[in-house]
């Protein structure tokens, strides 16, 4: 039988050959209508099945496949119960409810009866989703074995805890990306190049709009401002600011002054809270 470096060696990196190139090739497949290269492969020793999944993938690229399955088979003098670990390897590929559960397993022998000795709890779990089936059709396969399997758990799995650890790490890997956002927007804010609005003290590209339309004319001094201008553009400090409630408590009215310091105005806004509340927190924002 031909080996697997013989035809896959260009594909497949060194650390990953290394382990499999020696396996004798007992299946070889190509389905061209959907792309998929089905190998049957019998190995001399175990093979951690992430060593297997990454050859899977390089394969599948370098021969631009849409998938390339490896199944693997072995003489079942190398069933052993210390490298369980290894031989369950591949079910926390195809069933990943298993991940974890399986971390440090032991397994005991009696009669037909191979049982595995959860450390971290999870029986109920791997038997409703009706993984010692799924154990003992690998063994079948792989080592030509028949086994019944069982578990036996060491330590019982909780379950509430995992939630709040899960949550507790999805809040915290939140925070860390907020954090990193923010650290960036700082960093491009420190090394932006910013362009002066005209005449203005202003920066032209830092300016948001927390209420109505964009502003798009120059801002006239406010000493310049005439009761019949009708609508302007100014600019200014907000010298002081009050906020009043309407009677019936939906509505109230936002008054504030501001200065170029060519001189002040007063602008007086009235509307429902929804629309008013975040402008004020903004300006107040802003402010700060």
């Amino acid at each position: 039988m031909a080996q697997f470096y013989e035809f896959f060696t260009d594909y497949i990196n060194e650390a990953e050959l290394q382990h499999i190139g020696f396996s004798y090739i007992e299946k070889f497949k190509v389905r061209r209508a959907s792309r998929k290269l089905e190998l049957g492969l019998f190995s001399d020793r175990l093979i951690e099945h992430g060593i297997i999944s990454r050859a899977e993938k390089s394969l599948s690229e370098g021969l631009q496949l849409n998938k390339a399955e490896i199944e693997m088979r072995y003489d079942k003098s190398l069933f052993n119960i210390n490298e369980i670990e290894i031989i369950l390897s591949p079910i926390r590929y195809t069933h990943p409810v298993v991940n974890g559960f399986f971390d440090g397993a032991e397994a005991e022998m009696e009669d037909d009866t191979l049982t595995i000795c959860l450390k971290k709890g999870g029986k109920d779990i791997l038997e409703a989703q009706k993984i010692d089936s799924e154990i003992a059709a690998l063994l079948d396969r792989q080592f030509g074995i028949d086994y019944v399997i069982s578990f036996m758990e060491v330590e019982a799995f909780d379950i509430d805890k995992a939630v709040r650890d899960a949550a507790k790490k999805k809040q915290q890997e939140e925070i860390a990306k907020r954090k990193q956002r923010e650290e960036k927007q700082a960093e491009e804010e420190r090394n932006a190049v910013h362009e002066l609005w005209g005449d203005t003290p202003l920066y032209k590209d830092t300016r948001k709009v927390i209420s109505g339309r964009g502003v798009r004319e120059m801002p006239k001094p406010i000493s310049e401002v005439h009761p019949d201008d009708g609508f302007i553009t100014v600019w200014g400090d907000v010298l002081k600011s009050e906020a009043k409630d309407t009677k019936r408590g939906d509505s109230k009215s936002f008054t504030f002054d501001i200065t170029d310091y060519t001189s002040s105005i007063t602008c007086k806004m009235f509307d429902r809270n929804q629309v008013l509340d975040p402008i004020i927190a903004s300006l107040e924002k802003a402010g700060t």
